[in-house]
């Protein structure tokens, strides 16, 4: 697994059910430097997944992620202070 860390902006975030483990879990519709959007979820059972909220809507974000056959999952983010 090969992890590529990427600044986004994030258009839209939601809140998905809970994990197993009662951790929360975070859809994020985002675009990339090209301007793409793509759809991310957060890691299931991450530690930053408690940093994440509402107020990362319309920021730019710094994530490390890889992809899985259907999704990008997002393993570590932080609202990034550089554009």
């Amino acid at each position: 697994m090969t992890l590529k860390t990427n600044r986004y902006f994030v258009k839209d975030i939601r809140r998905l059910t809970n994990t197993m483990s009662g951790n929360p879990r975070f859809k994020l519709i985002v675009a990339d430097s090209q301007g793409s959007t793509m759809t991310m979820h957060t890691k299931p059972n991450a530690n930053f997944s408690y940093t994440v909220s509402p107020t990362w809507k319309d920021r730019m974000i710094e994530a490390k992620t890889h992809k899985t056959k259907r999704i990008t999952m997002v393993d570590d983010a932080k609202v990034s202070e550089v554009f």
